[in-house]
């Protein structure tokens, strides 16, 4: 037996950019050994460039960016690094992430740019950073090369929107974990989270603390509420606008809606006002693999993709919406913030009506329109109190007209002339340099005597007057230029030999001709050939290697984002703008859809994980400072530090040495391994130099005495059922046959939520039900 260190490597290096509070875009900077990760890449509602000044200082630095999520939070800024900034490093996401992030990008700027003159990035900069995007499937691991060698990435369900992603990065023999909006539980399209199946004792744990003091409620009461509130309103012959995103969120109401209109055959129209509603919706029918296993059995049994709707109406402008019949509606418009997009003009038109309401399933950034709306919702309004008024800028876009058109035209025609006039300058740059080289190639191949065959300047005549063709280079021509006779002596003999070799009996050069069409008549002299003539080139015909379906998906985005506003329209518009007062006498009401872990999860996931090393983000002070708190007390003597760093402060964490242990071939073949996940364990007793890793217990163990894994109540039950045992939920426990009791352990510190932490206690008489229901317990372990 041989033990040594594996060369500790260098230390990690972790810095905030953005994202430290609660509610803010995510950007975080992760250096291992001088590889440079950037952990999404979020821009907030104002799209302001200022914001961005700490993620543009480290940009050069940057070897690769991981996303997590396809919200603007996550990656709004990946269309300005990459089209404006000039971000060139690589970038992972999963494929949902990709596509859906894309239609979100899309409708933003769509959004803005058809309420002002919004120029931060246009729909070229996002297909450019999308292009850049290298899709991979949950627990698909990509080693990286060059400079990123012996680094490992891995996504893995992370819940909240469709495809996202906990990452782990594997360096060094040790796992580096980003984690941020997970979400336990399992939604209608979306199943829970793998951070607490996938990960124990990382060496790193970046997470956030957003909803670390909030509660959820029960996802049933949450629904019913949601429904009760929008049929009342239906019923009361109002109207109900629902701000949602792009392609996030929205997927899990559509479900949900979708449903009830089904069940209760309703007549109301279920509208989706989206400048990619189309796309999105297909995307979604295409992605039925990343959603839960319960709308791909649908798929599988019923034939029916749950995303082909029957109920939900899909309108991409205003005019497709007012062909609607008049009357109450629902209808789910982009953006959620009110910032921008159809929500915000719906909301001006709606608001003033009691009888309508405005419903939001999901926090508005601070600052926003959306945000000042929902603290109404918050609100108590007193008996004989006015109702709330809001100030709100509402813009749309005009033709021009008049002086103004003629302006714009002729603008626009001094334009195009300018950049023709550079194109060609550039093309005659081109040419000249093109004839130039062509000229020294040939120059050199033939010893210095300029080839005509290889130089478009050379004119082709008959060959008549090749007897009185000669090489200028002797009077004072340009050397290699041909000249007519003058009267003196004809060059060598080879020369004229040579030139002669060159032109076609009969030839003449066509008036007004630009270019021979055949300027390189040896071509055929360096081809390679066989029996059957000339070899072709295969790669001239190849066509990428890509899905006709997935081409002709994105073709039809890209059409709906130029049919949207996207393309230059064929009439010059301009913003017309102009602030209004909006007395909000509609209801409005809030209820929780963002589909994240609630504070008691995330401090039972976390516990459970149980890093090494932890940094918490993204959160309120009082929430992160709470849930550092819970964490240290729960995890002593295993977790060593809780960080919670500020914006732009960088953590230094010393990379702890990775020790091996060589054993021996004879004690190998005496060892039993027993399969857990991914490896392979046993137990083996020896000595060894090894320094102490973890706090000792305080007695030690014997063989048969390690319980590996981790059951669930709801698990033990069904193994309970197959064996024939009989046994029910009470108050938290598992009885069994009537008189064994299951329960969960609670552990040290009091925990105590009876979910995780201690592992499982029976109960109960001996009897033959007692030791026959410990069997079944102890066979969901892996004992050593």
């Amino acid at each position: 037996m041989a033990a040594g260190s594996s060369g500790a490597p260098p230390g990690v290096r972790f810095t905030p950019l953005l994202g430290v509070g609660g509610g803010q875009p995510l950007s975080y900077l992760l250096e291992l050994a001088g590889f440079a990760f950037l952990l999404d890449c979020g821009w907030s509602d104002a799209y302001d460039v200022a914001q961005l000044a700490p993620v543009l200082a480290v940009l050069p630095r940057v070897d690769a960016v991981l996303l997590s999520h396809s919200d603007p939070q996550h990656l709004g800024a990946l269309p300005y690094l990459v089209g404006r900034a000039g971000l060139a490093a690589p970038v992972y996401a999963t494929s949902p992430v990709h596509k859906m992030g894309q239609m979100a990008m899309y409708d933003q700027y769509l959004s803005r740019q058809a309420q002002s003159e919004f120029d931060t990035f246009n729909l070229d900069d996002v297909d450019a950073a999308f292009a850049r995007v290298t899709p991979l499937r949950y627990q698909q691991n990509l080693a990286l090369s060059g400079k990123g060698v012996g680094i490992t990435l891995t996504p893995f369900a992370a819940g909240h929107l469709l495809g996202g992603a906990v990452w782990r990065i594997r360096w060094g023999g040790e796992d580096f974990v980003y984690a941020v909006d997970y979400n336990h539980r399992k939604e209608r399209h979306l199943n829970g989270t793998a951070l607490e199946s996938a990960f124990q004792r990382p060496a790193l744990l970046i997470s956030d603390a957003l909803n670390a003091l909030q509660s959820a409620p029960e996802k049933s009461t949450k629904e019913k509420d949601l429904l009760e509130a929008v049929m009342t309103t239906l019923r009361g012959d109002g109207s109900v606008l629902l701000p949602i995103d792009t392609a996030g969120r929205l997927l899990e109401l559509v479900l949900l809606l979708e449903k009830h209109w089904s069940e209760h055959r309703l007549t109301y129209p279920l509208v989706l006002l989206s400048a990619m509603a189309y796309s999105t919706l297909e995307f979604a029918k295409s992605q039925l693999e990343w959603m839960n296993e319960a709308l791909t059995r649908q798929l599988g049994h019923a034939r029916d993709n749950p995303f082909s709707t029957r109920f939900l109406k899909l309108c991409s402008s205003r005019e497709e919406l007012s062909h609607l019949p008049h009357g109450p509606k629902l209808v789910l418009a982009t953006l959620p913030s009110l910032e921008a997009g159809f929500s915000r003009n719906l909301f001006a038109d709606w608001a003033e009506d009691p009888r309508n309401a405005v419903v939001f399933v999901t926090a508005a950034e601070e600052g926003t329109l959306g945000a000042r709306v929902q603290a109404l919702a918050s609100g108590t309004q007193q008996p004989g109190q006015p109702p709330p008024t809001v100030t709100m800028l509402r813009a749309h876009r005009v033709p021009l007209e008049g002086q103004e058109l003629e302006e714009h035209l002729a603008a626009q025609a001094a334009a195009a002339e300018a950049t023709a006039a550079a194109q060609a300058a550039e093309t005659a740059a081109a040419a000249a340099q093109q004839a130039v080289a062509a000229a020294e190639a040939a120059a050199a191949a033939d010893g210095g005597l300029l080839s005509p065959r290889a130089s478009r300047a050379v004119p082709r005549v008959n060959s008549v007057a090749i007897g009185h063709l000669r090489s200028g280079r002797g009077s004072g021509g340009a050397p290699g230029e041909v000249v007519a006779a003058d009267g003196q002596p004809v060059e060598e003999q080879r020369e004229a030999a040579a030139t002669a070799a060159c032109l076609v009996e009969g030839f003449e050069v066509p008036k007004g001709a630009a270019a021979p069409l055949f300027p390189f008549e040896d071509e055929w002299e360096h081809a390679a050939w066989d029996e059957y003539g000339a070899s072709l080139d295969y790669s001239d015909f190849e066509m990428e290697a890509k899905g006709f379906k997935a081409m002709e998906t994105e073709l039809a985005a890209e059409a709906e984002a130029e049919d949207a506003g996207g393309a230059p329209p064929d009439v010059p518009t301009k913003v017309v703008s102009a602030p209004i007062n909006v007395t909000v006498r509609a209801r409005v009401l809030r209820f929780d859809f963002e589909g994240r872990s609630d504070g008691r999860s995330m401090r039972t996931m976390l516990a459970h994980v149980a890093p090494r090393q932890l940094i918490l983000m993204h959160g309120a002070p009082e929430a992160t400072a709470a849930l550092a708190a819970h964490l240290q007390r729960e995890l002593a003597g295993l977790l060593a530090t809780v960080h919670t760093p500020a914006e732009g402060q960088a953590v230094e964490l010393p990379a702890e040495p990775a020790y091996t242990l060589a054993l021996c071939n004879e004690l190998m073949a005496g060892v039993r391994l027993h399969q857990i996940g991914d490896y392979r364990l046993a137990w083996v007793e020896g000595v060894s130099q090894l320094p102490q890793l973890l706090p000792g217990a305080g007695s030690e163990a014997g063989y048969g005495g390690v319980f590996i894994g981790d059951v669930r109540l709801s698990q033990l039950k069904q193994a309970l059922a197959a064996a024939g045992i009989a046994s029910e939920f009470h108050a938290g426990s598992l009885y069994c046959a009537g008189h064994v009791v299951v329960r969960r352990r609670q552990p040290a510190g009091g925990g105590g939520d009876g979910e995780e932490g201690g592992g499982l206690l029976v109960e109960g008489a001996l009897s033959e039900e007692y030791y026959r229901i410990r069997e079944v317990v102890y066979a969901q372990y892996h004992i050593c």
